[in-house]
């Protein structure tokens, strides 16, 4: 599955995915508040958290499920949040240097709102693993503000494993910038 001109960042999310169990029977109603320096997010109580100070594709903040998993590889369910340093003129000249959707399906692309953000981007994909096959979904939300930097927030997970109901109610509690 190649959904990224840097390879590192889908690496990154398989290797720490393979290291731990995955997740999704947490409800929203039980959810923790993230507070970022600049985001905050609604996460399930049980979930490992992560702060990564690296440049680049590694900086940001990892949430990992600790739930069981089916999937051959052992990939749990999590949430990456990159905090890129480099500001965009749009959020589509981001996305296309920073992705190759090349090998992969994208679905569901829509402009959406985000409390925060002066554009937000929303969409899906859907690609394979390399041996043993694991299909994996992610989800994106993309926000731009108005100096140009950019939240880069994927939720993802092993298809078998994938709980669209706990990554649409993170995704939706995402607030950026200063008016949280």
């Amino acid at each position: 599955m190649q959904a990224l001109r840097r390879p590192s960042r889908l690496l990154l999310g398989i290797v720490i995915l393979a290291a731990h169990g995955c997740g999704g029977a947490s409800t929203q109603e039980d959810a923790f508040l993230y507070e970022g320096a600049e985001f905050t997010l609604e996460i399930p109580p049980d979930w490992r958290i992560e702060e990564r100070a690296e440049e680049r594709a590694g900086r940001g903040v990892l949430f990992l499920s600790t739930d069981a998993v089916a999937n051959p590889r052992a990939l749990p369910n999590e949430v990456f949040v990159f905090l890129p340093q480099e500001t965009y003129a749009s959020i589509e000249a981001y996305v296309e240097e920073e992705y190759d959707f090349s090998d992969i399906k994208v679905s569901n692309r829509n402009e959406i709102g985000v409390t925060g953000a002066t554009e937000a981007l929303r969409f899906e994909t859907e690609g394979k693993t390399a041996p043993p096959e694991v299909t994996v979904r992610q989800i994106f939300v993309i926000t731009r503000h108005a100096e140009g930097s950019v939240i880069d927030v994927v939720c993802r997970g092993a298809d078998e494993d994938f709980n669209v109901d706990v990554c649409n109610g993170i995704l939706d509690s995402l607030q950026v910038g200063e008016t949280r």
